[in-house]
């Protein structure tokens, strides 16, 4: 988990430079990338811990949730109970009320794509 947190900073600060270059070509982003130190440990306890320390914005949290399965495992990724930790996360109950309590809006990206172009109508 260290060497992923080291991982993770090193990509935050190339991730803010390719934000700007991004917006310079008319492109969009989240503000914020969540999630890429708990790669393989996303269970609904770290999902809350990430929710609860969400600084205002947007935030998109990096997920892999899926099933085991024989095509799965021909892929040769390592992460492969874990989708199905990070399935039973996103769907758990007290994850739901967590985001209801704390007032969290879950979007897609066509959810923020149409708000961003909304907002720039408005402006």
């Amino acid at each position: 988990m260290v060497k992923q947190y080291l991982v993770s900073r090193a990509v935050s600060d190339q991730a803010r430079n390719f934000r700007k270059k991004l917006a310079q070509v008319g492109l969009l982003s989240p503000t914020y990338f969540q999630g890429l130190s708990q790669t393989g440990f996303l269970d609904a306890s770290a999902i809350r811990e990430i929710l609860g320390n969400l600084p205002p914005g947007t935030s998109e949290l990096m997920c892999h949730p899926g099933y085991r399965d024989v095509d799965l495992e021909r892929t040769g990724t390592r992460l492969l109970a874990e989708r199905e930790t990070e399935i039973q996360g996103l769907t758990a109950r007290s994850v739901k009320n967590f985001l209801a309590s704390g007032g969290i809006q879950l979007w897609n990206y066509k959810d923020f794509v149409a708000l961003t172009q909304w907002t720039e109508v408005a402006a």
